[in-house]
């Protein structure tokens, strides 16, 4: 257990931090009040203070802030932690994602010492999870853990996990947000060494690096529709789309059509006026909007507020002319040209539909189409991340993963299947004779505690074999076994 042993803030950057008693640390942001707070991957620095009162005992006059740190810790040499190790400070929660730093421009310590200490004894942080924190605060160190780091990563971010599969390097692993390397197996330097080139990968996929096979997924999240208006329509398309996966929230502002979307199967229903109701949503780069409002004013006040956000896609129910006409309004409003040309309306594909439940097919279709075009390899499998994360499962796992597939195969790149020790799965990679011999080596090499860590194996299904399975028609798969 750690202690706080100083709280420090500056109003500007590029100044001397001071001593508060007491402060808060904001989600995604920081220590409140201080300058170098914000969205990005050093919103909290921390130094030891054993490496500060060291560096006092040499004759230097500092204080606690001296160094530019917001808090000053006893109780580790934080630089040999890993970067993804957290600690947990009452009801707060940081992430370290950064060891030491570059100094552009030397401070008046290292002017009078000719050294300071906070480029390579200093560690960042980013805050999981807001708090009030005192100086005598304990602090509890949670080891590094990837599978933690993916599930509470932002959902907008740009998250690459890369695996070595296959070569000299097989094991190493990187997990890479917004080009910064949040989470590292010890010893990847393989793939710090071709981060670039990881960058370049657009899909989940499996690449030549360097002479290796790299697997490379583009994590996602689970696909959110936002249908706004709590109709007929609305009601068919939540039950079609929540057999495809989605996530579902429904605004609706008449309380009884706001009831039929939560019996239609809406994982949420927001009751309210439309625009204030879409500002309670957090914002997602995987989020689908279908406007099925019964007016033309309605639509024009859900477009409003869903093009100024991140979305994947955005649909207006309504005929060629009312779809023009809105369009006109908004670009005459100032809205971007490209943004009001990505709406989709008439919403759906053309399939000639009519009622309610036809519609419904038109926009899932339409969807799926949108969403196949995106390339998400649609991982994490929240079964899976919640069972990789649970920190009393004492069980054996081995995570199998399809890295690769040619001709037809029941499930896509990057789907996972986890395997137990005690015979439970979580996942499928398609079922059939494939999956049950990937079972049946996870279950022998944890039965016989085997050492091997990962395998690279392909399975040929062939149409005989398929056609027994009760699959369409064959194809290879390369699927890659780890133990986790």
């Amino acid at each position: 257990m750690g202690t706080i042993r100083a709280i420090c803030i500056s109003e500007k950057r590029g100044t001397e931090k001071h001593e508060i008693p007491t402060g808060e640390l904001i989600a995604d942001h920081g220590l409140k009040g201080d300058a170098h707070a914000g969205n990005w991957h050093r919103q909290v620095s921390l130094l030891p203070y054993e490496a500060a009162e060291a560096f006092k005992a040499r004759g230097a006059d500092i204080v606690a802030g001296s160094f530019g740190e917001n808090l000053l810790v006893e109780g580790w040499d934080l630089k040999s932690l890993p970067v993804g190790t957290r600690f947990a400070i009452g009801d707060a929660l940081l992430e370290m994602t950064q060891i030491g730093k570059e100094c552009h421009s030397h401070c008046t310590i290292y002017q009078s010492m000719g050294e300071c200490i906070m480029p390579h004894e200093g560690v960042f942080a980013v805050v999981l999870r807001g708090g009030e924190i005192r100086v005598g605060d304990g602090i509890r160190m949670i080891p590094a853990k990837l599978y933690s780091t993916v599930r509470d990563r932002k959902k907008d971010a740009d998250a690459v996990l890369a695996t070595v599969a296959e070569g000299k390097h097989a094991g190493e692993k990187l997990l890479v947000m917004d080009g910064i390397v949040r989470w590292q197996r010890p010893g990847s330097l393989f793939l710090r060494l071709h981060l670039d080139e990881i960058g370049r990968c657009v899909r989940t996929e499996l690449a030549e690096i360097a002479g290796e096979k790299v697997f490379i997924e583009r994590l996602g999240s689970k696909p959110h529709l936002i249908v706004c208006g709590g109709g007929h329509v609305s009601a068919a398309l939540v039950r079609l789309a929540k057999g495809l996966g989605f996530e579902i929230t429904v605004i609706e502002d008449r309380p009884a059509f706001a009831e039929n979307a939560g019996k239609a199967g809406a994982d949420r229903v927001l009751c309210g006026e439309y625009a204030e109701k879409l500002a309670e949503i957090p914002a997602g780069t995987d989020q689908y909007f279908a406007v099925l409002t019964r007016g033309h004013r309605f639509d024009g006040d859900c477009l409003r507020t869903i093009l100024k956000r991140p979305y994947a896609y955005a649909g207006m129910m309504g005929s060629r002319r009312r779809g023009e006409l809105v369009r006109r309004q908004l670009l005459d409003e100032g809205f971007p040209e490209e943004a009001v040309a990505s709406v989709h309306t008439p919403i759906g594909l053309p399939i000639g539909a009519e009622t309610p439940e036809e519609i419904a097919v038109s926009i899932a279709a339409e969807l799926i189409r949108v969403k196949s075009e995106r390339g998400n390899g649609g991982f994490p499998d929240s079964d899976i991340i919640s069972v990789l994360c649970d920190p009393d499962d004492g069980r054996q796992k081995m995570l199998a993963t399809i890295v690769s597939k040619r001709g037809s195969a029941p499930r896509e790149v990057g789907t996972k299947m986890l395997v137990c020790d005690d015979g439970r799965c979580y996942g499928t990679i398609g079922g059939g004779a494939a999956e049950g011999k990937v079972i049946a080596m996870c279950a022998d090499r944890m039965r016989t505690g085997s050492p091997e860590g990962q395998t690279l194996i392909k399975e040929v299904m062939t149409a005989e074999n398929a056609a027994e399975d009760g699959l369409v028609c064959g194809g290879t798969v390369e699927i890659l076994i780890e133990r986790v």
